[in-house]
């Protein structure tokens, strides 16, 4: 009697024929009208693994139709916390991420990332894959609970300046460069620094004042910081 409220739902023939109860007449169009759309992966399951047999009845009436029903979150909730929104483009749970298709079809985009975490992919960001920020530990703990990627410049990238630049203990990269890549540098010697170029410094290339020096491990760096701004500093006096 599940279906005895539906319209013809008193008939058998609304599914059935007289050749066979199986198989039977409800197909696509029938399951999204009953507010369910089969379409992905769904495609592919059978009717049981959704509709399950109970005291000896298989279960149609009442059936769960949310991803949280029938799959496991593997984010453990992290997603589902106070303040990230819960509807993205209209939809709701897993949806806002992913594709009835496979769970590896992410749909997230650059500028939804901005409004899941206020960390918007722009330039070369947009195009690194999650894992290279959102790193697991030698367990795998983190690969799905995709935990809170560090923000700063200097967490991910390697300071090939070797600190010259830090201040209050943080590099902070976007001083000189952009999002797109590292060169070219927007650095702007007139304001930036402590020496002014005049016309005759200008024509000089960076190498002649900021040469690269060997460190300790080997790696050469260039030097910017400290460096002196006087004549002298540069200058022998004995020169014509």
């Amino acid at each position: 009697a599940q279906f005895r409220e539906m319209v013809g739902g008193e008939r058998c023939d609304t599914c059935h024929t007289t050749g066979g109860f199986v198989p039977a007449l409800f197909g696509l169009d029938d399951h999204s009208d009953a507010g369910f759309e089969l379409d992905g992966a769904h495609l592919g399951v059978a009717c049981v693994s959704c509709h399950v047999v109970e005291e000896d009845v298989q279960v149609f009436a009442g059936t769960a139709g949310t991803c949280a029903d029938c799959h496991e979150d593997v984010h453990q909730g992290v997603f589902e916390r106070s303040g990230v929104p819960a509807r993205v483009n209209g939809v709701a749970g897993c949806a806002r991420c992913h594709t009835t298709g496979s769970f590896a079809d992410i749909t997230l985009t650059p500028e939804q990332h901005g409004v899941w975490t206020e960390f918007a992919l722009e330039g070369a960001h947009a195009g690194a894959r999650c894992a290279q920020c959102h790193i697991p530990d030698e367990h795998g703990v983190g690969r799905n609970t995709l935990g809170i990627a560090p923000r700063r410049c200097d967490q991910c990238h390697t300071d090939p300046h070797m600190g010259q630049f830090r201040a209050g203990g943080e590099t902070v990269c976007a001083l000189c460069h952009g999002s797109e890549a590292f060169v070219p540098s927007a650095f702007d010697h007139q304001t930036q620094s402590s020496f002014e170029l005049d016309e005759f410094h200008e024509t000089l290339s960076c190498g002649a004042c900021h040469q690269s020096y060997p460190v300790a491990d080997g790696k050469p760096v260039i030097r910017y910081r400290p460096l002196g701004n006087q004549c002298e500093d540069c200058h022998d006096s004995r020169d014509e």
